[in-house]
């Protein structure tokens, strides 16, 4: 039976079967929300239903509720043994909410079922820090032959590889299969649109308008947007305020721009964001604040504590922040421009960041990146924090204290433990931020040197005002590559903690 959309089949015609057939479907489409109330349907007259339960659980997990998915998982495991679903979609929910443990396991039931799946490979390779690749280099290479790959599943294999290799410090093998896997990722970013975007923003957005629109904000419950350029420390900044009993981390979400999309459509204006702002009432931007607050803000939260919507591209909508939310906090996190661009450039990320396959269209993210917050820190009313990943790895306590002080927090101690909070987080970072800090990650840059001459050349182009700190002497990235390009010895040095430029 071909199934057609809801409009066309009401769902209490179908059977079982094919109500969870059609909920699979839905998942696929990308339509997980409406897959979790098909699959809801089947369990209200089947209750045990494991294929039911699985896909409860699955489309929930798609949504990043992995605390919901757990459940009704754990519950399709007891009737389907041995099955690869089942422990492949548990070891990620339990990654997700921080039991390592229950994690792994489940990992290496779902590897012994399959060995070679490149979706498990994949999932597995993000789970934790490799000191020896067990063997796990070698599954990969057998599954690249494998007839049949799909695109998505051959550039997740290279991610997979790439990663083991740099844990593993082999970088050039590593560089060799992060450039494969980046390469084959299809569809790429419009540097246009993107430039188009900040250019408007910043025309738009100009120190009278900032005024303007500020004096007719909401006033609301606490509210801390913490944001970046990804792979900048975001996560590691929401897990340390989320340690604290006042504050509560809600993770990645696309709340901030469902408001831009629900201004829009309620203005009824032919003008795009941000322009049809000019029409907001006093009213409209009331009702906008209190819809945002009902999305983010549990019933059983207290009345004193915050909210951290931790998104790293809510950087664009820091001109509508200042419109809409008058007591909002906002943090930027920063991190060394090289070593920002290439955790990018590493990183296999669920949707989105077309940007980060190309170097050079990373370079123009980045670029159009700066721009705005520049722009932002020069007619935000709001106060903007800046938060430096390099200065929470090496001066934890001093920086976790100037972060609770400027946000008005009492110090909690918890916040120095934040690797032991026990919460979901459901971004590339998941893994690392369950551990203490740890200082490889900082001029990560310096293995791939060697494969960043057109990178720094590009930045170089576009002006890119270097965000940097390091605990040494050394020239400067950008001035050492001129260097060696020009033949003259760099005579910049690099200052602790300052943006350069």
């Amino acid at each position: 039976m071909k199934l057609t959309m809801p409009s066309d089949l009401p769902i209490h015609r179908l059977t079982d079967g094919e109500r969870i057939r059609y909920g699979r479907m839905l998942r696929g489409r990308g339509r997980s929300r409406e897959a979790e109330h098909v699959f809801q349907a089947v369990l209200q007259s089947d209750a045990d239903n494991p294929y039911a339960l699985l896909g409860l659980g699955q489309a929930r997990l798609d949504q990043l509720d992995a605390g919901g998915a757990i459940g009704p998982i754990e519950m399709a495991a007891k009737r389907l043994r041995g099955c690869l679903d089942v422990h492949h979609s548990l070891a990620v929910a339990y990654g997700i909410c921080g039991d390592h443990e229950r994690s792994s396991w489940n990992f290496n039931q779902a590897l012994r079922i399959s060995p070679y799946d490149p979706g498990v490979i994949l999932d597995y390779s993000k789970s934790r820090r490799f000191s020896a690749h067990d063997g796990l280099l070698e599954r990969i290479d057998r599954s690249l032959i494998a007839p049949g790959l799909a695109r998505k599943q051959i550039t997740g294999l290279h991610f997979a590889a790439g990663k083991i290799l740099d844990d593993l410090g082999s970088y050039d093998n590593a560089w060799s299969r992060f450039r494969i896997a980046n390469e084959s990722v299809s569809g790429r970013f419009s540097v246009e649109w993107w430039e188009k975007v900040v250019h408007e923003s910043i025309i738009f957005f100009d120190a009278i308008k900032m005024k303007n629109l500020r004096a007719k904000a909401a006033s609301t419950p606490g509210i801390i947007f913490v944001f970046g350029c990804p792979r900048s420390g975001t996560t590691l900044v929401e897990q340390i305020l989320s340690s604290h009993p006042c504050v509560d981390g809600i993770g990645e979400k696309s709340t901030l721009s469902q408001v831009a999309a629900r201004m829009v459509k309620e203005l009824g204006s032919k003008e795009r964001f941000p322009q049809c702002m000019n029409r907001l009432t006093d009213t409209q931007v009331t009702e906008l604040a209190g819809w945002y607050c009902r999305q983010v803000f549990s019933s059983n939260m207290s009345q004193d504590c915050r909210v951290c919507d931790k998104t790293p591209s809510n950087f664009v909508y820091v001109g509508m922040i200042n419109a809409v939310f008058q007591d909002a906090c906002l943090v930027h996190c920063r991190r060394n421009t090289l070593d920002t661009i290439l955790s990018c450039y590493f990183t296999y990320f669920r949707s989105g960041q077309e940007y980060s396959y190309d170097v050079l269209d990373l370079a123009n993210y980045y670029a159009g990146y700066q721009r705005l917050i520049r722009h932002w820190e020069s007619v935000s009313a709001a106060r903007i924090h800046a938060v430096q990943y390099e200065r929470i790895v090496d001066e934890q306590e001093a920086a976790t204290t100037d972060l609770l002080e400027n946000l008005g927090l009492r110090w909690h101690e918890g916040c120095l433990s934040f690797h032991q909070t026990r919460r979901k987080v459901a971004t590339a970072s998941s893994w690392q931020v369950r551990q203490p800090l740890y200082s490889h990650s900082v001029d990560r840059w310096k293995n791939y040197e060697k494969f960043l001459n057109p990178l720094v050349d590009a930045l170089d182009r576009l002006g890119v005002h270097w965000d940097s700190y390091t605990r040494t002497d050394e020239s400067h990235p950008i001035d050492y590559a001129r260097s060696k390009r020009h033949g003259r010895h760099a005579n910049k040095r690099i200052t602790r903690g300052r943006d350069l430029g």
